[in-house]
């Protein structure tokens, strides 16, 4: 089937255009997990954990919602570029718990 020359190069700048938005995604995803680690490990990850207690409790609670959220954020992230969205739906569903958590 001949969908002309204008339709063909739609479909290849779509697929061309997806594979883009997957790669600027995946990108700031880990960007965003460098950004929160680097920030915050000498003021948490590093002294909080390793060396010295922190104040409270609640301090480690939230340090841990916090963090496996961005872990997941990522997780999501490749989920969508690799096309597997039943599975990108699926902890999607339990991320909405996890964020009403936070």
């Amino acid at each position: 089937m001949n969908l002309g020359f204008a339709t063909e190069a739609a479909v290849a700048n779509l697929a061309n255009r997806t594979s883009n938005e997957h790669l600027y995604f995946a990108g700031a995803a880990f960007a965003l997990f460098v950004i929160v680690v680097g920030g915050f490990s000498r003021s948490y990850f590093l002294p909080g954990v390793f060396w010295a207690p922190l104040p409270s409790v609640l301090v480690h609670v939230q340090a841990a919602l916090l963090s496996g959220w961005i872990l997941l954020f990522n997780v999501q992230i490749s989920l969508v570029a690799t096309k597997n969205l039943l599975a990108h739906r699926r902890l999607g569903a339990a991320m909405a718990v996890w964020a009403i958590s936070m």
